[in-house]
């Protein structure tokens, strides 16, 4: 076999082991992805409340782990457990997105409902606030 066809045969072995599919192994704790979509949204909340918190130069003495730790404690998960799951669900980008997606709209109903609830108060403040007399 004269070296070219050797060359030819080693890329063509090399680009098919590339080639081969990482075999998805689903880790025996994954997070329902229902579940794991709340998560991903209180996670959401977590960091733009430390972001929020950190542009207004706020010093807390509350360190963020302990967030983080009662968020696992709530849903009775551990960090590893969220990492795996997340390293799992992350695998699938199509099903990510849609996940993201749920995340997102969830955190714009939350929004909305903030929102509508200010509003409501607001009405309620101004029909309870004495009116000035009228000359």
């Amino acid at each position: 076999m004269n070296s070219t066809v050797k060359i030819a045969v080693f890329f063509l072995v090399v680009l098919l082991v590339g080639c081969k599919e990482e075999e998805i192994i689903v880790p025996s704790d994954l997070i329902a992805e229902e579940e794991f979509v709340g998560i991903m949204v209180e996670l959401s909340l977590i960091e733009a409340t430390r972001s929020l918190h950190a542009s207004k130069e706020h010093k807390s003495d509350t360190h963020p782990t302990i967030f983080y730790r009662q968020l696992w404690e709530d849903h009775h998960i551990s960090q590893d457990q969220f990492e795996r799951s997340f390293a799992f669900y992350r695998k699938d980008l199509d099903r990510m997105a849609v996940i993201y997606e749920q995340v997102a709209l969830t955190l714009k109903r939350k929004e909305d409902d903030i929102n509508a609830a200010k509003r409501a108060l607001k009405d309620t403040e101004d029909l309870t606030l004495p009116q000035a007399p009228s000359e």
